[in-house]
């Protein structure tokens, strides 16, 4: 939700380390002894200016992540737009079906 709104999240060092592609510019770091009235004060005393460049770094990493996507997206697609492709990506994925079926010893 972050991403999409633009709206820094409060986040410890947990959460940075599950979601690597946040940096400290992305986020509001909690420290952790802070309670929930520590991350609000903090919250009121950053100057607006520092709150509008984490939404900035979050607005240019979501640009990012999409172009990334597409890109991932588009050769995907370009993989599979010959019959032969589609066949072979066929084979590939039955193949993997049954190597993830359960079996029985």
């Amino acid at each position: 939700t972050s991403l999409v709104t633009g709206t820094p999240v409060v986040v410890d060092d947990r959460f940075m380390s599950a979601y690597s592609f946040l940096g400290p510019k992305h986020v509001i770091k909690q420290q952790p002894a802070d309670s929930v009235g520590d991350i609000m004060a903090h919250l009121l005393r950053t100057p607006s200016a520092e709150l509008e460049a984490k939404r900035n770094a979050i607005a240019q990493l979501r640009e990012q992540l999409n172009v990334r996507a597409l890109t991932l997206l588009k050769s995907l697609l370009s993989y599979i737009e010959t019959p032969e492709a589609v066949q072979r990506a066929a084979l590939q994925t039955g193949s993997q079906l049954q190597s993830l079926q359960p079996r029985l010893y």
